[in-house]
């Protein structure tokens, strides 16, 4: 069972600003965590030194213009933005995409990435 850390207990890593870029929700038995939209020419080789593996896009048309290698991405599609302050528009459709992404993470965890 993951053990969920707090923000004082997350790793510091260069050139982010943890938790308010980037957030790391626990080490094992592998490294999740989220972020904002990377800024154009982000350091995906830091995360990468760092233990991350994966990228789970959520925001696909914001950035399909940014290539995380050596990260490789596992699942990429755009969720609903919920700035109006209502439900999704189309629940079903997200609850699908979500439900894709969820699997996709399951799979890297099993696989140690």
């Amino acid at each position: 069972m993951p053990s969920f850390l707090n923000p004082e207990d997350m790793p510091d890593i260069a050139g982010l600003d943890c938790p308010r870029d980037f957030y790391v929700v626990c080490e094992e038995p592998v490294m999740i965590c989220g972020m904002r939209k990377p800024p154009s020419g982000f350091d995906w080789e830091n995360l990468y030194s760092h233990g991350v593996s994966c990228v789970i896009r959520l925001n696909e048309r914001e950035c399909d213009d940014y290539d995380p290698s050596p990260l490789k991405i596992v699942y990429s599609d755009q969720l609903e933005d919920l700035i109006h302050g209502g439900p999704p528009m189309e629940s079903n459709n997200e609850y699908g995409k979500i439900s894709a992404a969820v699997e996709s993470a399951i799979e890297c965890i099993e696989n140690g990435e």
